[in-house]
């Protein structure tokens, strides 16, 4: 079978070649594409059967994107998160934003175009034109011409401009399709897919349930796989990993949506302080996203303004740096495990981290209150994105559903009695499939079965 891998982030680089989640399927026939936005990579560029980069016009990016909105307007009832999507990107304005209803009311004039655009009678006309607007890529028509693969297998977060243009040249070209779905909320949380990949490797069920009621796709064709930079964790030595740290730590794990974490971490350091007897040479290391949306308040940490909290290292010169809300920055996964494992315990809003901590065998106390600022805080994300369904039954994972229980909820924690990893495991396969193979093998089981 001749295969094709194409890389559209960085991120991909990092998720999948450097965890070597492909070379399984590497053989003669398999060769890989690269979108130009990626910076050089040796780790792509030594692959023998590299065959360069393509280029997306940003004509093409605009136009898709109106496209990804117009399906997830017209879908919006498939998925709570669509609507909340759209009134947080598009609608809603700062709690203390000056002229505050007259802004609205122009946020609205300015998104009459998708909702009148969007409706059951004129989405049709709006994907034709779109679509009538839109050339096949040229570059990336050639790039699969030169080669004529079997199959197109694509690393993707299901809103992915790359993605629509690898799907539109493989159904001229008759080519079988695999797309990846690289995290946890990309199926529930982006858009409907407009044009579908004939085959998709999803993290576990419930990520598969979303791919049938949100995408309506046909559930032969999606395959519970896991994500390959969480192969790690389930390969960690149950003892004996050395720790970063010369002190007992609690991780305190930043979320990308907006959320007034330093009124949170400014608690957590009184806590400890009013528990010093409880916690002793505790510190708390602050871990920021390292992609953060911008905050509608004081976000700048300083660590003169704590006792008992520090800046994680491996993200202090980002942090610091104006490129700390990008992703310039792409921190080792290798970094994560020992961090992870050794904590005592991990607190924070609702994130991926979170599940991460709890393979990795670390409670958790999540925050899941209203910060009172942030119309994306914890409460909001629980209430309106799909994927947090049901993770009240993840063993190991608390909850801390008001600011005025935490010092409560926060030593409560710390306090709870060891539960077995094996536990912990198993209530998350829902979530995160895993099996006694290595993600490689998975896909390379799962490539060997397609019908191409």
């Amino acid at each position: 079978m001749k295969k094709l891998i194409v890389i559209s982030s960085p991120e991909y680089i990092r998720n999948y070649l450097e965890t070597a989640a492909f070379e399984k399927i590497e053989d003669d026939d398999c060769y890989y594409l690269a979108d130009n936005n990626i910076k050089p990579s040796e780790i792509l560029e030594q692959k023998n059967n590299f065959i360069g980069y393509i280029s997306v016009l940003p004509e093409a990016e605009r136009l898709y994107r109106w496209l990804f909105e117009s399906y997830m307007w017209r879908y919006r009832k498939r998925s709570t998160s669509f609507y909340f999507r759209f009134y947080r990107h598009r609608i809603y304005l700062p709690r203390d934003t000056k002229f505050r209803n007259l802004k609205t009311v122009l946020s609205w004039l300015r998104s009459w175009k998708l909702l009148l655009s969007s409706n059951k009678i004129t989405h049709q006309l709006t994907v034709s034109v779109l679509e009538n607007k839109l050339p096949i890529n040229e570059d990336l028509e050639s790039k699969i011409d030169s080669i004529l693969p079997d199959l197109i297998i694509f690393p993707n977060s299901a809103y992915n401009t790359l993605g629509c243009d690898i799907l539109r040249v493989s159904e001229k070209k008759k080519i079988k399709t695999l797309f990846l779905v690289d995290n946890w909320d990309n199926l529930s949380s982006k858009t409907v897919f407009w044009k579908k990949p004939d085959y998709l490797g999803v993290w576990g069920q419930q990520s598969k349930k979303h791919a049938v009621e949100i995408h309506d796709l046909s559930e032969n064709q999606i395959t519970n796989i896991g994500t390959p930079r969480f192969q790690q964790y389930f390969e960690l030595p149950q003892e004996g990993v050395p720790s970063y740290f010369s002190f007992p730590y609690i991780l305190f794990c930043g979320s990308f949506l907006g959320f007034d974490e330093l009124t949170a971490l400014k608690e957590v350091d009184r806590i400890i302080e009013k528990n010093i007897n409880t916690f002793g040479n505790y510190k708390v290391v602050y871990r920021p996203h390292p992609w953060r949306s911008p905050r509608e308040c004081d976000d700048e940490f300083l660590e003169v303004d704590f006792k008992h909290i520090i800046l994680d290292p491996q993200l202090k010169n980002a942090y610091y740096s104006n490129n700390n809300t990008t992703k310039s920055f792409q921190p080792s996964l290798n970094y994560y495990p020992a961090l992870l494992k050794n904590a005592e315990f991990v607190i924070g809003p609702l994130t991926t981290m979170l599940i991460e901590s709890l393979i990795c065998g670390t409670k958790v106390l999540a925050l899941r209150y209203d910060d009172g600022i942030h119309v994306s805080s914890p409460h909001n994300a629980y209430k309106y994105y799909p994927h947090f369904k049901g993770i009240e039954d993840i063993k190991g994972l608390e909850f801390c559903d008001a600011s005025d229980d935490l010092q409560n909820d926060f030593v409560k924690t710390s306090k709870l009695e060891d539960i077995p990893i094996s536990d912990m495991r198993k209530s998350l396969k829902h979530f995160i499939y895993h099996d006694k193979y290595d993600y490689s093998y998975r896909l390379k089981e799962l490539v060997a079965k397609l019908d191409v």
